[in-house]
């Protein structure tokens, strides 16, 4: 694979393969071009896949003028439509690796585009941050009674609809960065990639998008000053509606239905993820984060139903399961939510000039804001436009329906908001903390504090205030790391607790990160 300044996407998609006892979510390719279909090997073991016989093969790779003789194993393997539920038996053979080659999945504003045409893709914003590598490329011998038919979106790009999902096959120039030419890459180029999806994950919702909301900066900042409030010791904040585009908006409901309908159908298939999800939605009741509707207020027309599915992360230490919610979907012909909120100006510092700072501290620390989106109230007028559909009984037929009371990730403006409540409460307490206030207003990146200072006892201060100043936000400064050994020890003094991350790339953990960059404190690498 090779990168470049063009945009070619390769007709992908991510699919549940589902096993005898768990399901594993994978990204496939269509490959018309290989007369088999292929399945790693590892993912066929750990699902216990059913052998159906053997195929012995002569394997041309790329270049060679002999082929290298392999006999692979064929099991039955079942598709699942991540999206719908939708499932399909094919037969694939095993292979050790399809290619360790990373597969370039489509920009979030292409995915943001596809779902406003009705044509939504299965990834989703995790996957932008991801190496995503194939493990199961599927063949001539499959692809046409996968492949349903397709819509060309310009001269140059396709929307391929296939039983497990919609993809594209193209160039996508206007709105990518780089290509994937197949089986040759440098680490470089690989590293390059990553940094900049990171960064294209971590700008969602921060960029302008463009649309002139009929309000400059200071316009849009000086009415959220205005109406932020201070309820039961946290802020409450209004959503940013763009002029006149509230009463645009319709329900969503019957989407939102049809979803998590085929979300249901993917629970009694798979009871783990059911209770799993269960454990979030009980938890966010229990936390005030979200709450049930009362009959009252399910008559009132004013409202959005949002879509929703879970991200589950093996490679996360903690929350292996994550709810995201789809503030961009709607009906044909209607309005998103996101459509209809301003995604506010972009408070963050530059993300290389928050690095370099870093860098050039003797002492340097991270930490980052436990859940920080939910540690803010939405106001009650608002709340009727974040509903979502929920069963407390997969053997009931009862529906039960929840709004948030919390700002929720998924909504563009939800960076904005968190970066003005953080900038309204600095300069609330600057008088009392002068110093610290102005280092934590340049020194957050969305919920993560990048921080440091010239010596241990300055490092101490600065760290010790922005714990007190945060509390009296609401919100808990969790996960502390530094490179110095003697501020690990002057924090449990003071009661801060560290983040001991004892996993490392070697190990095939999960390494610290600061601003996407894997980092070892102790040595004060980042690599």
């Amino acid at each position: 694979m090779v990168n470049d300044k063009k945009g070619v996407l390769l007709q992908c998609v991510k699919v549940d393969i589902v096993g005898n006892k768990i399901s594993d979510c994978v990204y496939a390719l269509y490959d018309n071009g290989s007369e088999r279909t292929f399945l790693r090997k590892g993912i066929s073991e750990r699902l216990g896949l059913r052998v159906v016989g053997s195929e012995k093969l002569n394997i041309y790779s790329f270049g060679a003028r002999k082929p290298r003789s392999q006999v692979c194993r064929k099991v039955e393997v079942k598709l699942r439509n991540i999206l719908d539920g939708r499932e399909v038996v094919i037969e694939a053979l095993e292979i050790e690796e399809i290619s360790r080659a990373s597969i370039r999945v489509p920009d979030w504003d292409v995915c943001v585009e596809m779902e406003k045409r009705g044509l939504a893709l299965t990834f989703d914003v995790e996957d932008l941050s991801r190496n995503c590598q194939i493990s199961l490329l599927v063949g001539a011998d499959y692809y046409w009674d996968l492949v349903k038919g397709f819509q060309r979106l310009n001269s140059s790009l396709v929307a391929v609809e296939t039983v497990l999902g919609w993809s594209l096959q193209g160039r996508c120039d206007e709105l990518t960065e780089s290509i994937l030419v197949n089986f040759v890459i440098s680490e470089r180029e690989l590293v390059s990639a990553e940094v900049r999806r990171f960064w294209e994950l971590e700008s969602l919702g921060i960029r302008g998008d463009g649309i002139d909301t009929g309000l400059n900066e200071q316009d849009i900042l000086k009415e959220f000053d205005e109406s932020i409030q201070f309820v039961d010791n946290r802020y409450c904040v209004k959503l940013p509606w763009k002029e006149g585009m509230q009463e645009k908006l319709g329900t969503n409901r019957q989407v939102a239905l049809r979803r998590f309908n085929g979300l249901v159908e993917r629970f009694k298939r798979d009871p783990e993820l059911y209770r799993e999800y269960g454990e979030v939605i009980n938890g966010y009741l229990e936390e005030g984060i979200v709450e049930r509707c009362t009959s009252v207020r399910l008559a009132d027309e004013s409202s959005f139903y949002l879509p929703h599915h879970a991200v589950v992360r093996d490679d996360k230490v903690s929350s292996r399961l994550r709810i995201v919610f789809d503030g961009a979907s709607h009906a044909e012909g209607q309005y998103s939510l996101n459509d209809c909120l301003k995604t506010g100006p972009n408070l963050y510092p530059n993300l290389f000039e928050l690095l370099i700072k870093f860098r050039e501290n003797a002492v340097t620390y991270i930490a980052d804001i436990r859940q920080a989106f939910l540690q803010i109230l939405i106001d009650a007028e608002d709340r009727p436009f974040t509903r979502f559909f929920w069963k407390e009984d997969l053997n009931s037929d009862k529906l039960t329906v929840l709004n948030f009371t919390r700002v929720l990730f998924g909504l563009t403006p939800s960076p904005y908001l968190l970066a003005a409540t953080l900038k309204y409460h600095f300069e609330k307490n600057i008088d009392l903390f002068p110093e610290t206030c102005e280092s934590l207003l340049k020194s957050f990146w969305v919920d993560d504090l990048v921080g440091g200072a010239d010596d241990v006892e300055q490092a101490l201060k600065t760290t010790t205030e922005s714990v007190k100043i945060l509390k009296d936000a609401g919100m808990i400064l969790r996960k502390w790391q530094t490179n110095s050994k003697e501020l690990r020890e002057d924090w449990k003094k003071v009661g801060i607790e560290t983040h001991e991350d004892k996993t490392t790339l070697a190990r095939g953990g999960v390494p610290t990160k600061v601003l996407g960059l894997a980092w070892d404190p102790d040595k004060d690498n980042l690599f």
